[in-house]
């Protein structure tokens, strides 16, 4: 436990605990450890009354902490901080500092004085979840003379920026390791980062039997004691944790078997939790299949901050019903797979009862074109603080993650409600929507030096003061448009181009796209001003943002036929309806593609469709059809059957 008394929490800390008290009088920090032991300064009687209340206090977080010999002096701390599952999710400020026992005279540090003190790193942690804090040290030879000195200390506390109520700081919990950095789960003598690993000849791992564990998760623990204490699971029985030979990840909230993913029976009710781990440096997941439903980032009065991160790697697709076999066999239309940052499942119309919800759906900082989202609705953010106002949707620090068929509905921000990019990102987004976002500034905005790729995207029904649409800021970002729908977003100088595409500064490159307002001055190709004809930006409940309503393209849109003419799908390539992404020749402009079961192209389905239909039939087993019948494969199945008979003939509307 650290112990407070008059700090100045807004101080920067050096790299001693000398430096960052050099304006005090007096010594303030206690560090007591269970035995009621001081670890620091005078005053030792006020410091045993605050530990010992502290004391009486339950915690819900467990901190192990581990060094482990990179080279020489210098090793790596891993401080792992978890939140146990039935804990409350918080938001943690985490420390990692050598603790000083001897103090030389120069410099002059004060007993249990800091060093390398300076790095903290910021988690939250949702029920049962862990995550690993790692840092690197190299201890000096003033410390290695006097081993006492070769004390390490970890610990959470919230994350104060200046002095909370009685100059203290809520302490969650705190580990302390000395040297040596002695951990033996497997009680074989022999410490664990040296069963893994003998290192250097002559080294602290130089021993009898070393090297005889694998760690294949790279968490310094071997294996044998990851399984024995439950931190990783084994459903086949040999000895490997599952972490280490799943590719893929299930989730399913109505599971009912043990949990840990590797299965639709056995699959995670979290997706938070199936992320956070699909997103570990040692994970080899490379995909996560999400079953239909509503998953929320933490539950019902949960920490807004708690977010879907998503990793380099890992494909993330959503649409399934809980039993497919094949990414191909998904209906995201069908079977709606939401991301919500709704977390009392509160909200109302125009935005009311919002202040519980997450600040940030999903985040996708960091990523590579890796990293895919497919086939999910995201709604509900509502970023709010001093420094979470943008990306209720999405927040993108630096990141070039790819998103592919999914809505962004009814998020909020400051700028980029529906989508935030920042920090040099680079993301590339495909058949996705925007609609019913509010923002000051942008429903897309793409800033500081970010760029952005956009292919076959509607953007309609969002508001904002300046720029409802697509924005950009920054002298090097740049926002690449291609086969666009931009309709029917206002700001506070009504619906026209620059409500649609505002550039504060940057460049747009925008090609065969409609965008209301143009005028022609964005310059570009193939572009128009013509109405497109969305079916219904605001649907039957006359609220934007909402899953009734229709952004597909009606008879004489300016989108029909007029996308890219250079555009040749592949095999993967659909509209956001999943059907065939080029029908009648050209690929239309927007989101979905206008013509299904139109095969004559004629702008209707009518009986001449009929018996072309009776050509492209193909049955159950048949296939591939003749081309020009992908206009009556709804599924998109590679064949024309009775399941797409049944599709086509709802749209049948006479002679």
């Amino acid at each position: 436990m650290q112990i407070h008394h008059g700090d100045g929490y807004a101080t920067t800390w050096g790299n001693s605990r000398a430096n960052f008290y050099t304006d005090f009088d007096a010594y303030p920090t206690s560090y007591q450890d269970g035995m009621l032991r001081r670890r620091g300064a005078y005053g030792y009687s006020t410091y045993q009354s605050d530990f010992l209340a502290r004391r009486a206090v339950a915690t819900d977080v467990t901190i192990e902490l581990h060094a482990v010999q990179v080279s020489g002096a210098t090793y790596q701390i891993r401080a792992k901080v978890c939140l146990e599952s039935t804990g409350t999710a918080k938001t943690m400020r985490v420390y990692i500092v050598q603790l000083l026992d001897h103090w030389p005279a120069s410099p002059t540090y004060h007993r249990n004085g800091f060093k390398q003190a300076a790095t903290t790193q910021d988690i939250a942690l949702t029920p049962g979840q862990c995550q690993e804090v790692v840092r690197t040290m190299t201890f000096d030879s003033t410390s290695w003379a006097n081993p006492s000195n070769i004390v390490l200390t970890a610990w959470a506390q919230e994350p104060q920026s200046s002095s909370p109520p009685e100059d203290r700081a809520q302490i969650y919990q705190g580990a302390i390791l000395h040297w040596p950095f002695m951990v033996d789960c497997n009680s074989n003598g022999i410490d664990d980062p040296c069963d893994i690993d003998c290192g250097a000849s002559g080294g602290v791992c130089d021993v009898t039997g070393c090297g005889q564990s694998e760690d294949c998760n790279l968490n310094v623990v071997p294996d044998e004691c990851d399984l024995a204490q439950g931190t990783s699971w084994d459903d086949n029985h040999n000895g490997v944790p599952d972490e280490c030979e799943v590719t893929r990840y299930y989730v399913k909230a109505s599971a009912s078997g043990n949990g840990h993913g590797t299965s639709w029976a056995n699959a995670y009710r979290s997706l938070k939790a199936a992320l956070d781990h699909a997103s570990q440096p040692y994970s080899p997941v490379t995909e996560v299949w999400v079953a239909e439903g509503t998953y929320k980032p933490a539950g019902a009065g949960g920490d807004r901050a708690a977010t879907f991160t998503l990793g380099s790697g890992a494909a993330v697709y959503g649409g399934f019903t809980g039993v497919e076999t094949d990414v191909s066999q998904r209906d995201p239309v069908r079977h709606v797979t939401i991301l919500s940052g709704d977390l009392n499942g509160d909200d109302g119309p125009g935005f009311t009862n919002i202040s519980d919800n997450s600040h940030h759906v999903v985040t996708a900082s960091g990523t590579d074109a890796t990293a895919l989202l497919d086939g999910f609705v995201i709604r509900g953010g509502n970023p709010t603080g001093a420094t979470t106002i943008n990306g209720g949707g999405i927040l993108n620090v630096g990141g070039h993650a790819t998103f592919r068929n999914c809505r962004i509905l009814n998020n909020s921000g400051n700028q980029g409600s529906g989508m935030y990019n920042t920090t040099s990102a680079g993301p590339t987004l495909i058949n996705c929507t925007f609609s019913g976002n509010s923002a000051a500034v942008g429903t897309l905005a793409v800033v500081s030096s970010s760029t952005l790729t956009l292919i076959h995207g509607t953007l309609a029904g969002n508001t904002a003061m300046v720029g409802a649409g697509l924005f950009l800021a920054g002298s090097t970002s740049v926002a690449t448009a291609t086969s666009c729908v931009l309709w029917g977003n206002t700001d506070n100088s009504g619906s026209g181009q620059s409500s649609q595409v505002y550039i504060s500064s940057g460049a747009v490159v925008i090609n065969y796209s409609c965008v209301q307002g143009w005028t022609g001055s964005l310059g570009g190709t193939g572009n128009t001003g013509a109405n497109p004809l969305l079916i219904d930006i605001d649907g039957p409940d006359n609220l934007p943002g909402t899953l009734d309503d229709n952004l597909r393209l009606s008879v004489g849109s300016s989108g029909i036929d007029t996308g890219d003419p250079t555009f040749v799908p592949d095999v993967e390539d659909r509209d956001l309806d999943g059907h065939a992404r080029e029908l009648c020749g050209r690929v239309d402009m927007g989101a979905y593609e206008f013509g299904i079961g139109d095969y004559d192209c004629d702008i209707d389905v009518d009986l001449a469709d009929v018996a072309a239909l009776q050509n492209c039939f193909t049955g159950t087993a048949g296939g591939p059809y003749a081309a020009g019948c992908e206009a009556l494969d709804f599924n998109y199945d590679g064949l024309v059957d009775a399941t797409d008979f049944a599709e086509f003939a709802s749209l049948l509307v006479g002679p």
